[in-house]
């Protein structure tokens, strides 16, 4: 491995706030890592965040540097494909434990709307085709778990297909919004991520308000597949909050909405 290439970046003793500790062969501070970005120790931004890629069947955060890219994946961080350092471990409070092992029912539900064009050339409404691996959406309805039960550092996926069976081209919105103990929350600490079929409508992770699509088209007979992926980070800095849901054992919905109408002039 050349050193220079991999280490001579990272010099200073500056600690970040909110990233992970690298720690090289001998134990000495190398640098700080988030889903962002890496860090020397100084607080030098040395690479960013580019994409996930498997490497040696590891699951892997792969950065972008000038001098070529470093994989972070189960707490080891590499250059040319081999091992430079090692992430610090955090230790975990006894209301953190509590919490990972009191965790939030999880419910999905959907609700499809249709919404009346005021155009003269085109239908008064669309009607969307919704389907996931369990069948067809009915209108409103709970048909899907997250994982029956969520907590910290628990990650998940859901995937359903539109289908415009429509004999015009239709546009439509997704949004989401949750309730826990059927009561709106500002914040509840999953995070979400849209993608359409191999694209991604937002790479960075964003809270339920955030992630919005707008005008989505579907000519008649396309279908498009989304797939909405979920995340409760381990250490989001909210730990106290997080700690009072686990204990609470409440039960989380999430609302997906889907707003429909004919597309044209």
């Amino acid at each position: 491995m050349n050193k220079d290439n991999s280490k001579a970046s990272f010099d200073g003793s500056s600690i970040k706030k909110g990233y992970k500790q690298i720690l090289d062969e001998n134990n000495e501070p190398l640098a700080y890592i988030n889903k962002k970005e890496l860090c020397s120790k100084s607080g030098k931004v040395v690479a960013k965040f580019v994409r996930y890629e498997k490497k040696g069947g590891i699951k892997c955060a792969i950065y972008k540097s000038d001098r070529g890219e470093y994989a972070f994946g189960r707490n080891e961080l590499y250059f040319n494909n081999r091992t430079i350092g090692k992430a610090v471990k955090k230790k975990i409070s006894f209301p953190y434990i509590i919490m990972l092992l009191c965790a939030v029912n999880a419910v999905l539900f959907v609700s499809i709307i249709s919404i009346n064009h005021m155009g003269n050339k085109m239908p008064t409404s669309a009607v969307l085709n919704i389907a996931d691996t369990n069948g067809k959406w009915q209108t409103h309805g709970t048909i899907a778990v997250l994982d029956d039960t969520i907590h910290p550092d628990t990650n998940g996926e859901y995937s359903f297909t539109v289908t415009n069976e429509n004999s015009y081209q239709i546009k439509f919105s997704f949004t989401i919004n949750d309730l826990y103990n059927g009561q709106e929350v500002d914040n509840f600490p999953l995070l979400f991520r849209l993608k359409v079929g191999d694209t991604y409508l937002n790479t960075d992770w964003l809270t339920n308000d955030q992630l919005v699509a707008n005008d989505i088209i579907l000519n008649t007979n396309e279908s498009q597949t989304f797939v909405l992926e979920w995340w409760w980070p381990f250490e989001n800095g909210t730990d106290v909050t997080d700690t009072l849901y686990g204990i609470d054992n409440g039960k989380y919905l999430l609302i997906l909405k889907l707003a429909s109408q004919a597309s044209g002039e």
